[in-house]
């Protein structure tokens, strides 16, 4: 549950009438807490459920709970490694609203804990920690070497292919391709973080 208190959004937690602030140190271990996938409970941690508001108006976060549960999960799930993508996600939003540089670095981090997965997988995660980098402005010549290999390997991908794109600054394609997709497609891409690298005549 969030309560806004003071012109802050308290994320909090309640077990069995207790209630807990999520960012405590030992919130983790206190609770026992599943969601589920298809008819399978899967170990999971309440910051999954972040927004970039939230973020942005909690008063305190706890970074290095964040961290640290997430090393405990199994995130061989693929629904689980969604969740946590886009809890990844939404710190890079929420960077792009106030750039506190800690969310960047939580996001990446966050990435990083991630396994290897299929290709699919793999290319989107290399997506991410790009944009990522490329805010930083430490897009090195092996991080564009390693998107171009992808871009190799996504040849019936569009998605992928336009995030490629995107990150090594090629608006010609970024274009051709972005015409290609519907409406709700457009308005979906538009809300995901990477769109701030979109040429502003697309993003209008």
């Amino acid at each position: 549950m969030k309560y806004e208190f003071a012109g802050y959004i308290l994320p909090i937690l309640t077990v069995n009438k207790n209630v807990m602030n999520i960012f405590d140190d030992n919130i983790v271990n206190q609770v026992i807490f599943y969601i589920k996938v298809n008819e399978e409970f899967i170990n999971a941690v309440p910051y999954v459920f972040l927004d970039a508001k939230t973020i942005i108006h909690a008063p305190f976060i706890n970074y290095l709970a964040i961290r640290e549960s997430i090393k405990n999960l199994n995130l061989e799930q693929i629904e689980l490694r969604e969740s946590i993508t886009w809890l990844a996600l939404n710190f890079i939003r929420a960077y792009d609203q106030i750039e506190k540089t800690e969310f960047l670095d939580l996001a990446y981090d966050i990435l990083e804990e991630l396994p290897e997965s299929n290709e699919e997988q793999n290319i989107r995660l290399l997506i991410n920690k790009a944009q990522i980098l490329k805010r930083r402005r430490r897009m090195s010549p092996i991080v564009y070497q390693d998107l171009l290999m992808a871009l190799d390997n996504c040849k019936n991908d569009t998605f992928s292919q336009f995030g490629i794109y995107l990150l090594i600054d090629d608006n010609v394609k970024v274009k051709e391709i972005f015409k290609t997709f519907d409406e709700n497609f457009k308005k979906y891409i538009l809300e995901l973080p990477i769109s701030v690298f979109m040429d502003s005549s697309l993003r209008e």
